[in-house]
């Protein structure tokens, strides 16, 4: 008889632990790429992946709500927030309009810690916009600056056209 443990649940693994995983195995291809292909091709491509792992996750989320609008949008940050990974100030909410600010990212200071800075933008911030648009067609993200960028705050804006 063994004495390995038995409980066969998963383990809990964090966003944050994700990223942080996901982040080494993103630079370590995205290496490779600019190496084999050059640095535009290798942007593009990255970017791809990106976009696409953004719309993935979009999708899972209109599983449930298959009509989301702006207020389900900031419920996706509210968690990130409520799980410690950023802290949040809303702005403004309307039904066109979600401004608000990231004045703590935890996601930053991993990609900083790790010296992962640019690939962290293309990995996390840049997955942001694909995101949105992917959940919510239509809609406009600006964000203007951000802490992985050296900003104090991150600002992010999302507006909904013509609704």
């Amino acid at each position: 008889m063994s004495n390995l443990p038995t409980d066969t649940r998963e383990p809990s693994v964090t966003l944050l632990q994700t990223r942080a995983i996901e982040v080494e195995v993103a630079h370590a291809f995205h290496s490779v790429l600019i190496e084999q292909l050059g640095e535009s091709a290798a942007r593009d491509i990255f970017q791809e992946a990106v976009t696409r792992l953004a719309k993935a996750s979009a999708e899972e989320i209109r599983k449930e709500c298959p009509q989301p609008g702006l207020e389900d949008l900031w419920r996706v940050w509210e968690s990130l927030a409520a799980d410690g990974h950023l802290d949040i100030d809303l702005v403004e909410s309307s039904a066109n309009r979600l401004h608000f600010h990231v004045s703590r990212c935890a996601f930053a200071e991993m990609y900083t810690d790790r010296d992962r800075v640019e690939t962290g933008l293309a990995f996390s911030c840049g997955r942001d916009a694909s995101f949105a648009h992917s959940l919510i067609p239509g809609v406009h993200m600006k964000q203007s600056h951000t802490i992985l960028e050296g900003a104090r705050r991150c600002e992010i804006t999302y507006t909904l056209e013509g609704r």
